[in-house]
């Protein structure tokens, strides 16, 4: 990655930085290497684009020059003045057919779009300047950006501000997909740029999804988009969705395989490479994975860092903290020197060759399983974890007789992790303790569940892609149920229920986060309705729950904490809402942080700070009386299991397990990574987070 930041022996991220004179880079890789080099073309320039190994520079004094460079092969290509453009004007950019090897450096197209106008450059044009034509949709201006070019066709996403009205629709559209009829003979230039609008079925963000970055991208002959989506309540990441454009059908077909290849997106460019399938390659590119950059001024609620996403199992890396890095000045930008052909792997692959009549003579010293009586089988059964009961019953018939299905927590001391890899109804399921994990099928009616908002008692808060619901569904038991719809349910977060939702005296609450009022909900068992509680914002403290915090109820009220650290509480007294807000407590740093979280634990209510990337955590509890945070330094015989849909915690059942704090994250295919003890990490980089998951 280039900005003068660059990744990967393949791929590279290039930042400029120090100063505005830009005279250093920073060349970063994957594995978090990174370097400093002084390239004297690149002194006093910005990036502007990279396609095909090629890099577009201008210049910052001079904001008229232009130049091409291809660092592979070192070749400079200056280009005219572009003296028609005012310099305060914001422009985007495109190397639509970059120079070839087996050319002779005369035959490439440099597109530079302004709104309303694009400015070409084709080098064997007599007067060697700049060519500007009107960019137009249905007679309004229209802005062109993120152009790309595919098997010598230019497509590209083109906006009009005031929007147009079609048949059909509610609103006017103001964004469309578009093909840029680029004319190859030097011809007449004189009308306007040919913009041709693809009909194409627009793309589905998901349920209660903004898709907030989306990137087009050309690959192996092939247009796709990527969206990196956000939830909508408080604006962290959750999926990564890729579509293919298929032109023979005019749509957009899901992708949930690469096929060997990696996607690097960013704001100034997107490039793909092949990758590899060696999993414990920890510095490498992966294959089916998708990298990006969180700079912070981007929207997102998540720290500086570079990111991958997995297609494989639905999860999130942090890779790299952008605090690691020097500050810099313009954004980076991915960078491929050269394409790189796939290597065929060996063919030669390792056979298990098993020796049946040997593997028998074994068996034949032993009891088996199958040949006890039932009722001591049975008694076994059910001293059995969790895991080991549902593979017991996998076994075969008999034992699948004597076991019935797993109602209840078996033999495990602490919460099991819960997480989905795919967009099929299955979870796997990790146990902080074991290095397994096993499977669990979830009814075919539910489709793929795109949100968890709450975890309790086994209970889970579903939300689905087959209605706008909210529901309500034990795994272990397959009951299920639904919350009554409201014309705000989609805004809804921090929701959380106090008992079982099948129980006479659940209530269960949530928070409008969007509003410009403060509004809670709730909401009672078999009730048809939910109830709004208004409270007036306190001007002195502005309560904005921390959505990637599940609320705690804890002796007869629901405790929420905000995003600054503010704890409220909420109240029913004779169906009448109270709320009342007590002070944060005060955290290292400038007060920001990586996540927070509350937790009852030992009577006590404690909340618990990670900082930027896990840097540092901190622990407090709320003293009741005075009402005021008081730090904690250590945990005692507890150990406490935190994430964004719930939080709690456990007494130690065996040593080495008491005063630790575990976060839903794995690095690579093993434990979970813990924050204290020896098998405990410096910070969150190279850990995976999925986007739905929760504490069972």
């Amino acid at each position: 990655m280039l900005s003068s930041t660059c990744w990967s022996s393949t791929v590279a991220r290039l930042h400029t930085w120090n100063s505005r004179k830009r005279k250093m880079q920073t060349f970063c890789t994957i594995s978090s290497e990174y370097c400093f080099k002084s390239i004297p073309l690149l002194r006093g320039k910005y990036i502007f684009s990279s396609n095909d190994g090629w890099l577009l520079l201008r210049d910052n004094d001079n904001l008229k020059m232009f130049t091409l460079w291809n660092p592979a092969s070192s070749q400079v290509i200056h280009l005219p003045p572009w003296n028609a453009l005012d310099d305060g004007v914001r422009i985007s950019c495109a190397l639509v057919c970059p120079p070839r090897e087996d050319d002779d450096g005369r035959d490439f197209n440099v597109f530079l779009f302004a709104e309303g106008v694009a400015f070409s450059y084709r080098p064997y044009r007599d007067n060697n300047t700049w060519v500007a034509q009107s960019t137009k949709i249905l007679g309004q201006r229209a802005a062109v950006e993120d152009a790309i070019t595919c098997n010598g066709v230019v497509y590209a996403h083109v906006y009009v501000s005031s929007g147009i009205e079609f048949e059909g629709d509610e609103y006017p559209q103001h964004s469309f997909f578009a093909i840029i009829e680029v004319n190859n003979h030097d011809s007449d230039f004189d009308g306007p740029l040919p913009l041709r609008l693809l009909e194409v079925e627009r793309v589905d963000a998901g349920f209660n999804y903004i898709g907030w970055n989306k990137h087009l991208l050309a690959s192996c002959g092939r247009v796709y988009t990527v969206t990196i989506h956000t939830r909508e309540a408080d604006r962290r990441m959750c999926a990564v969705s890729i579509w293919e454009l298929d032109l023979c059908m005019m749509t957009w077909v899901r992708v949930n395989c690469l096929e060997g290849r990696a996607f690097f997106v960013g704001a100034k460019s997107c490039t793909g490479c092949w990758g590899s399938t060696d999993h414990n390659d920890s510095g490498g590119v992966k294959q089916n994975t998708v990298y990006f950059e969180i700079s912070g001024t981007d929207g997102f609620s998540m720290p500086k860092a570079l990111y991958s996403y997995n297609l494989e199992d639905d999860s999130f890396t942090a890779l790299l903290s952008c605090r690691n890095l020097p500050s810099f000045w313009d954004m980076p930008i991915w960078f491929m020197p050269q394409y790189q052909s796939k290597i065929s792997e060996s063919s030669d692959a390792l056979s298990l060759i098993f020796d049946e009549q040997k593997q028998n003579d074994v068996l034949d010293k032993f009891l088996l399983l199958s040949e006890l009586p039932f009722d001591l089988i049975a008694s076994v059964a059910q001293h059995m974890h969790l895991f080991d009961y549902m593979k017991f019953r996998a076994t075969c018939k008999a034992f699948r007789s004597i076991a019935p299905v797993a109602r209840w927590r078996t033999n495990n001391s602490y919460p099991l992790l819960m997480f989905f890899e795919t967009k099929e109804p299955l979870c796997r399921l990790m146990d902080p303790c074991r290095s397994d994990s096993c499977y669990m099928v979830l009814p075919e009616s539910y489709g793929c569940i795109v949100q968890i908002d709450y975890s309790k008692d086994g209970w889970l808060l579903l939300r689905t892609d087959k209605g706008d619901s909210l529901q309500f569904f034990n795994p272990f038991t397959r009951v299920r149920g639904d919350f009554p719809s409201f014309e705000f349910l989609d805004l809804l977060s921090s929701v959380g229920f106090s008992s079982s939702p099948t129980s006479f005296d659940c209530v269960t609450v949530g928070m409008q986060l969007l509003s410009e009022d403060f509004l809670t909900y709730y909401h009672r068992f078999e009730e048809k309705m939910w109830h709004e509680c208004h409270f007036d914002r306190d001007e002195a403290v502005e309560f904005r729950p921390a959505v990637i915090s599940s609320p705690v109820y804890y002796k007869g009220a629901f405790y929420f904490l905000d995003r600054k650290g503010y704890l409220g509480v909420f109240r029913l007294i004779n169906e009448e809402g109270t709320w009342e807000i007590h002070n944060k407590p005060q955290t290292p740093g400038d007060g920001t942080f990586h996540s927070s979280h509350l937790v009852e634990c030992g009577g006590e209510l404690l909340s618990v700070f990670i900082g930027d990337m896990g840097k540092w955590i901190c622990v407090f509890r709320f003293d009741q009386t005075k009402k005021k945070w008081v730090t904690v330094k250590s945990l005692g015989n507890h150990v406490l299991f935190v994430g964004p849909s719930s939080s709690s915690s456990v007494l130690a059942a065996e040593p080495g397990m008491a005063n630790r704090i575990y976060l839903p994250r794995r690095r690579g295919d093993g434990k979970y990574s813990t924050l204290s003890g020896e098998e405990s990490f410096e910070d969150l980089s190279g850990t995976k987070e999925h986007g739905r998951c929760c504490w069972i």
